[in-house]
């Protein structure tokens, strides 16, 4: 469910290249000046493939009291190593609320347990729908 003027931002991290902490900078101002440090959760995730299995870093911060139609910029870390700047642009007062999730290139040609990560994240997030994109057959 999405609240007015909050934005969450969840990335994973490989286990052994971070701490155990997840920290969002963000600002107004390209440059972060005058940044502000919002703390997270982080929380170990496991992945199986028929083959094997891997375990990420599962982290999200939610920003809160962020002003309608304001570009804010940010980075994400563990409070000592941090991304590239990137950028989000609040919606208007008025607009209508909107749910997402992207999901990027999952490392396996094995998708047998897409759907049920896929359910799982809709209901973690509570969120009214999932887009669900056609599976190739090989990859």
């Amino acid at each position: 469910m999405t609240t007015a003027g909050t934005k969450s931002i969840t990335w994973l991290t490989q286990i052994n290249g971070s701490a155990a902490k997840a920290q969002v900078k963000y600002s107004t101002d390209a440059e972060l000046n005058g940044a502000a440090t919002v703390d997270g959760t982080s929380a170990i995730q496991t992945f199986v493939q028929s083959t094997r299995g891997d375990a990420l870093r599962s982290n999200k911060v939610t920003l809160t009291d962020l002003t309608p139609n304001t570009t804010y910029y940010y980075q994400v870390g563990d409070g000592a190593t941090w991304s590239d700047t990137q950028s989000f642009k609040m919606p208007a007062a008025d607009a209508v609320a909107t749910n997402f999730f992207i999901l990027g290139d999952i490392q396996t040609g094995d998708t047998a347990n897409l759907a049920a990560a896929l359910e799982k994240l809709r209901v973690q997030e509570a969120m009214t729908s999932v887009f669900r994109p056609a599976m190739p057959s090989t990859m």
